[in-house]
């Protein structure tokens, strides 16, 4: 007798994923030596949005994370850390680390949010839908922080670098198109609230 094929569509790999993402939302997708995906960069205005993976390791373990990053020139030094709630939080105010509350219930229980500018934060979050929408992705982290030394030495401390993270490698086209829509958003919503110029960053990730 002869088996059943599948009906269930193979998923798609890395590459696959990242291509079909760069066709949706006008990317390039930059391979590396050995012709595997290394990034993906996304024109939006006048910034570039980056789509790539990277690892780390623990010494004996390592950690995969995907993420989507823009550089942008700053006028203020708004910093925003978005990700979701876990055991240790409860004991953050014991450390002088204490989170933001956004007066939004369901988004309080999810997620713990660290920011200097508890104004600011609350209207990217709430003002402009990126609450709700991370809400729709608990897993996904943002931060809205300071680039590496590397960009700090080459453009100055007057830049900024919004981020959004997951664990492992991400091959689901509508959740990376969604992170890299989202990053689009958030620039946007920086330069209304006057946190972000849209002048471009003489530098790359």
């Amino acid at each position: 007798m002869n088996r059943r094929r599948s009906s269930k569509k193979k998923k798609p790999g890395k590459l696959e994923a990242w291509q079909e993402v760069a066709r949706r939302l006008d990317g390039e997708v930059q391979l590396d030596r050995k012709e595997k995906p290394r990034r993906v960069t996304f024109p939006h205005d006048r910034w570039a949005i980056v789509l790539d993976s990277y690892t780390v390791s623990t010494g004996s373990s390592t950690a995969t994370y995907t993420r989507v990053r823009a550089l942008y020139e700053a006028r203020s030094e708004f910093r925003l850390k978005v990700t979701r709630r876990n055991p240790f939080h409860a004991l953050a105010p014991l450390f002088g680390v204490r989170g933001v509350p956004m007066g939004y219930g369901r988004f309080d229980r999810q997620f713990f949010v660290r920011s200097g500018g508890p104004d600011l934060a609350k209207s990217l979050l709430r003002g402009s839908g990126v609450g709700q929408r991370l809400l729709a992705h608990p897993s996904v982290s943002l931060a809205v922080t300071r680039p590496g030394k590397r960009i700090r030495k080459l453009v100055g401390e007057s830049v900024g670098e919004v981020q959004l993270q997951k664990g492992g490698v991400v091959k689901e086209v509508a959740l990376l198109s969604e992170m890299v829509t989202l990053c689009r958003d958030v620039l946007d919503h920086l330069l209304r609230l006057g946190v972000a110029t849209d002048a471009p960053v003489p530098a790359e990730l």
